[in-house]
């Protein structure tokens, strides 16, 4: 069927919420019909009644309304009768059923369902709570949430919140981050119903990768670390978490050595480091490695700082800061810092423009950026930020556009 245009007019004496929700509700049925509506809200005049049928008499269309006082009811109808249009009262037929059951005769009064009541404040300060406690945020008083939702990332807790927030429910959610305690609020918690959310490992995946690449397609399809059972096991568990330097994959928690896809070959994590270090997988091209040799910045190259240190769950979490001074478009940027501990031990961690594997956050010429560690993807350093005593570069992955190796020279101060 070929591909239709049509016009709507969705008329309100209030918000038009209502007939904009009904009509969207009816038109998704509609394959290959394309329909421009249009939204008249706060007509509750008839000088402002005889603009909106001028603009249908110009834009010719059903008109759907919502109107409650009769006289403008009757100006719609007779208006799309004289201009042979349809005509639809979305309220009408189920406001008559009800005034016939209830022996009542319903008031004239439009947008009653906003009055700022005491349901509408409590609905405000509902959001307000869930806002403040999205993503494991403001711990200290979990205790005042009606609901706390805790589960791995990608399995929709933000939104669920957002919506039992809109129905006046206070809730809070808190991620579950491998080799990372969940906070000692949550194991305290004695009131608010907590509801732990769980998925398939295979579905978890389908989502974190759709979510890094969007709709376009992956720089390196495949090569996201998968997801295993253990890990998922883990959340379910809600098992104490091994916060040594073991020597496991950081992205899984089940202690399985991470695979890296690549067409129908699968490499070892050893094998992948390789790839990373001298070629990438899919262009073919050298990535520069620039090691910080020199504490003078460079004068027309690329400048990475020290950032602030945050705490995440009682984990210091280190960043870099870019300032890209040259003359070409930074892809991907990553930068691998050493960072002595207090206890005498060494770990290194990656702090990234974006994810390897994921949608680009490009850096442009003059442009400022900030390289994270992806706590889902990596191992948390499990201290706080009192106990980092020194830090060196390990390794630097820089790439323009393309994927070629930046041309540029990096300067890293970490």
């Amino acid at each position: 069927m070929a591909n239709r245009n049509f016009h709507v007019h969705l008329v309100s004496d209030s918000t038009g919420e209502t007939v904009s929700s009904v009509a969207r509700a009816c038109l998704v049925q509609y394959e290959g019909v394309f329909v421009q509506e249009h939204v008249w809200s706060l007509v509750r005049t008839k000088g402002q009644m005889d603009k909106v049928m001028q603009a249908v008499e110009r834009d010719r269309g059903p008109v759907l309304y919502t109107l409650v006082d009769p006289e403008l009811r009757d100006l719609v109808r007779d208006h799309c009768r004289r201009l042979q249009l349809p005509c639809v009262g979305v309220l009408d037929q189920a406001m008559s059923v009800l005034a016939v059951h209830f022996h009542s005769k319903s008031e004239q009064w439009p947008g009653r369902q906003h009055q700022l009541d005491e349901g509408y404040f409590d609905r405000i300060d509902a959001m307000h709570y869930t806002l403040a406690h999205d993503d494991g945020q403001s711990t200290h008083d979990l205790e005042d949430a009606d609901v706390i939702l805790v589960g791995p990332s990608r399995t929709s807790k933000t939104p669920t919140c957002v919506y039992l927030a809109n129905r006046g429910v206070r809730a809070a959610n808190v991620p579950l981050v491998p080799l990372v305690d969940p906070p000692s609020a949550l194991e305290n918690a004695k009131r608010p119903l907590i509801v732990g959310l769980i998925t398939d490992p295979e579905r978890l995946v389908q989502i974190d990768r759709l979510h890094r690449h969007g709709q376009r397609p992956a720089r390196d399809p495949g090569s996201a670390p998968p997801l295993c059972p253990p890990q998922v096991g883990d959340h379910r568990r809600h098992a104490p978490l091994d916060r040594g330097d073991g020597g496991g994959d950081p992205a899984d928690a089940g202690g399985a050595p991470r695979a890296a896809f690549a067409g129908n070959r699968i490499r070892s994590h050893a094998h992948r480091e390789a790839i990373m270090r001298f070629r990438h997988p899919r262009f073919g091209v050298l990535v520069g490695l620039v090691f910080a040799a020199s504490s003078v910045r460079a004068a027309n190259g690329i400048d990475v700082t020290r950032g602030q240190d945050a705490m995440v769950f009682g984990n210091c979490v280190p960043s870099l800061v870019v300032e890209n001074n040259s003359m070409e478009i930074i892809d991907y940027l990553q930068v691998d810092v050493a960072v002595a501990l207090a206890n005498g031990q060494e770990r290194v961690i990656e702090l990234k423009s974006a994810y390897r594997e994921g949608v680009l956050h490009p850096i442009g010429v003059g442009g400022r950026a900030v390289l994270q560690q992806h706590l889902d993807t990596s191992k948390a350093l499990g201290v706080g930020c009192g106990d980092l005593k020194a830090r060196r570069v390990v390794r630097t992955i820089c790439e323009a556009e393309g994927g070629a190796s930046c041309a540029s020279s990096v300067s890293v101060q970490p």
